[in-house]
């Protein structure tokens, strides 16, 4: 998935992702390593949690940052 941090430069953004999930599921979620040399440049700490039914919210923050534009993020339920 595609994740925009928008036009403006900010170093955390929370997101509410709609995705098949069940309330009680494990969610991991990571940066996505196709982003390549963005990667290598941009790290990412995200924290992810199911909050109804298909919703996922998610706190996403670079480190150092800050960042802008879009970042590839991928979901794992367990």
């Amino acid at each position: 998935m595609i994740l925009n941090f928008g036009s403006s430069l900010t170093r955390a953004k929370r997101f509410v992702i709609t995705t098949t999930a069940t309330v009680g599921a494990k969610v991991t979620m990571s940066p996505n390593a196709s982003a390549g040399d963005e990667l290598e440049m941009d790290h990412f700490t995200c924290a992810a949690r199911v909050t109804a039914t298909d919703t996922v919210e998610a706190i996403v923050a670079a480190v150092p940052g800050p960042v802008k534009g879009t970042r590839p993020f991928t979901l794992f339920f367990g």
